[in-house]
């Protein structure tokens, strides 16, 4: 039988989750490192010769009777602040609020919330920095006390709350730190001979090295240290023999992890229950692994496809017409005219596949037309993107990867952020702030690699699909990337 790799990730609220796993043909678990951080949750504006008077980005609100003209000279354009101007705005984390301006004449001040903002600059009309700490959920206004003022620009950049547990530090074994957004960690493993990695609350490996003092912080989280361990283990699986979870003899395991989903299942359960895996692991000897393994129902009937091959210039008598269950392997091929066979094509005339005998599994109803040399508009070969599904209820969206069959794949995954130009730009193995690249590079046995993203949480994400494959002559080629997608 012909294999399709398939790979489910989930994503949660704060971060892209690295749990891959699942196929109804074969899978492995994906243990690489998620890349990148989340998207800026920073706000900032400036003023220019553009600007609206009453323009707001959402976060600072601009009300009154302000003016954005250059009426006295030496000034830069910037926001004139009249008697009743107020930028008003309200953190939703502690932070700073950094503000640029000037005065027109020494002595003159902004305030915030009625405090004046104190400055050591004498001389009129020249841009003042000024940085104060602001609190969360509270409101602030800015306003002039007298004179006339200009804000070129105002930016907020909030602070997070990361606590640091390391089961090695036996004088602090937890610490919290306040962290602007962006910077980093000023803290390093305290067994850095044992250290294996840095964890976040998701169970996601995030760093290998030991200091944290070059993975910069976006949001709040809990970064534990990870050491390496020996003795009796038990090892929870992904239904093909990927690793999902382990934990030690001496680990803190108080529940069974969560059974992971399998698409086009009912939520299946682990094969032993959390009591009996305890009593097993609390009588393991020390070499000893107590491997668990999920089971699932069988596939959700429920969930029938209705697929048409059409071959019919290539030997088919007639369109083929079937009615197949979610996940079940369907065959599309030709009988004769093989050396005239240019692709497969699907009903929205995009090109699944240049292999003559394209494998698929069914996910949505489609027609699939073997299309000659003749009719063609592509013929070079080439490795295929195709946007298989995207369920707006369930949140998810499932690409297929396809490369002929004397093409070896090197690389299949996807890129997302919560941040859409961001992502516009954003390329494979190239680190970016507000980027996550989640991905498989044991592909080079497969033809056809299903992956599935389900977004958990409400952010709004922004993903495209990425695959680098080599032609036949194993030469590598430009990674190939498909359309964004707005998960919301």
């Amino acid at each position: 039988m012909k294999k399709i790799r398939t790979t489910n990730h989930k994503v949660t609220a704060a971060l892209l989750v690295a749990v891959m796993m699942l196929s109804v043909i074969f899978t492995a678990v994906f243990s690489g490192e998620v890349k990148a951080n989340a998207a800026s949750q920073a706000k900032s504006y400036s003023f220019n010769k553009d600007a609206d008077k009453y323009e707001t980005d959402g976060f600072f609100t601009i009300t009154g009777s302000s003016s954005n003209t250059n009426l006295a000279t030496g000034y830069s354009y910037g926001l004139k602040m009249n008697s009743s101007s107020e930028i008003a705005f309200t953190p939703t984390a502690s932070g700073t609020i950094e503000i640029v301006w000037s005065m027109n004449k020494t002595g003159l001040r902004l305030t915030i919330n009625g405090n004046e903002i104190e400055t050591d600059e004498k001389t009129a009309k020249t841009e003042i920095t000024s940085k104060i700490a602001v609190k969360a959920n509270t409101k602030y206004s800015i306003k002039r006390k007298s004179g006339e003022l200009r804000v070129y620009s105002i930016s907020y950049t909030p602070d997070y709350k990361v606590t640091v547990i390391d089961p090695a530090n036996t004088y602090s074994p937890s610490n919290v730190f306040t962290v602007a957004e962006g910077n980093t960690i000023d803290y390093t493993a305290s067994d850095k001979d044992n250290f294996d990695y840095w964890e976040n609350s998701h169970g996601v490996k995030v760093s290998t090295d030991p200091s944290l003092k070059d993975f910069p912080v976006y949001y709040s989280d809990t970064y534990t240290a990870v050491y390496k361990k020996t003795g009796a283990k038990v090892v929870y699986y992904t239904p093909y023999g990927g690793v999902y979870r382990t934990y030690y003899k001496n680990d803190v395991f108080t529940e069974a992890p969560e059974v992971p989903t399998l698409y086009g299942y009912a939520p299946g359960n682990w094969d032993k229950d959390y009591t009996t895996v305890k009593d097993l692991l609390n009588n393991a000897t020390d070499s000893s692994e107590i491997s668990i393994k999920p089971e699932y129902p069988t596939n959700d009937s429920s969930m029938k496809y209705e697929i048409n091959i059409d071959a019919t210039k290539f030997g088919k008598e007639s369109v083929e017409k079937l009615s197949k269950v979610v996940n079940e392997l369907v065959t599309a091929s030709i009988d004769a005219n093989k050396e005239k066979f240019a692709y497969w094509k699907d009903d929205k005339g995009n090109i699944v596949s240049y292999n003559p005998t394209y494998y698929f599994l069914a996910n949505r109803d489609v027609t699939v037309t073997a299309v000659s040399t003749e009719e063609a508009t592509d013929t070079e070969k080439k490795g295929v993107i195709t946007q298989i599904k995207h369920d707006e209820t369930s949140r998810t969206v499932i690409f297929e990867y396809t490369v002929p069959d004397d093409f070896t794949m090197n690389y299949v995954g996807v890129l997302g952020s919560t941040n859409e130009s961001i992502l516009t730009n954003a390329v494979v193995n190239v680190d970016a702030k507000g980027v996550y690249q989640l991905g498989n590079s044991n592909c080079s046995g497969y033809k056809t690699f299903r992956y599935t993203l389900n977004i958990v949480g409400s952010e709004t994400w922004y993903v495209k699909p990425v695959l680098i494959y080599s032609n036949a002559d194993g030469v590598q080629q430009n990674p190939v990337y498909g359309n964004k997608i707005t998960i919301k």
